[in-house]
């Protein structure tokens, strides 16, 4: 998809609504090529990236109510791919029981396994700073 302005993006609803195609089920989908593409882990790119990626999870969660109505209503609605199982693990990956500190500490853990494990031969994982040293 393409934004107003031009910037490229996707949104993958069968990804979300659990739908995942793949035998072992990533927490975060996240490639080489991805990376590559931002001009690899060290590049400004990358770090702004994850920024966003910390921005974007605490808005989420700060809407949780509404994001968390709006799929019980697709439920509800017999919206295909809508099941009460996504609900509960999308609710779950909002860590709503965890403070916002306890909760972006959990996401970067994600992160950081999830880029970790992806990168080819390498079990380390990226040490991530937190949101407030992504985005200048």
């Amino acid at each position: 998809m393409l934004d107003n302005n031009g910037h490229l993006f996707h949104i993958d609803f069968g990804y979300i609504f659990g739908q995942d195609p793949k035998v072992k089920e990533a927490m975060i989908r996240i490639t080489t090529d991805m990376i590559d593409g931002m001009g690899g882990q060290n590049s400004e790119n990358y770090r702004l990236f994850l920024g966003y990626a910390f921005q974007a999870y605490h808005i989420l969660r700060r809407n949780a109510a509404l994001l968390i109505t709006l799929l019980e209503m697709m439920i509800d609605a017999n919206i295909k791919d809508c099941k009460p199982e996504y609900l509960n693990k999308m609710i779950g990956r909002f860590n709503l029981n965890m403070t916002e500190e306890e909760a972006e500490r959990a996401f970067k853990n994600v992160l950081e396994k999830c880029i970790g494990d992806m990168v080819a031969g390498d079990r380390k994982s990226t040490r991530l700073n937190s949101s407030h040293d992504q985005i200048s």
